[in-house]
């Protein structure tokens, strides 16, 4: 993956993505949140959402996707 790409969810994402369901109104860092799938399901979740990425395409990305 080159390092201006944004990291899209894929099977890890997926299995992780399901424990997330699981938790309702918690604070949620998402650290290198790529996509912001994670992000996601948890603003979903009403969780305090807190998402972080080094590359500032993801970031941008989430923004524009109100994460």
């Amino acid at each position: 993956m080159s390092p201006n790409s944004i990291y899209e969810p894929d099977e890890d994402s997926m299995l992780i993505g399901e424990q997330v369901m699981k938790y309702h109104k918690i604070k949620f860092l998402d650290m290198g949140t790529g996509s912001g799938y994670l992000a996601g399901i948890a603003i979903k979740n009403k969780c305090e959402v807190y998402a972080a990425d080094i590359n500032k395409k993801a970031v941008d990305l989430c923004k524009k996707k109100g994460i």
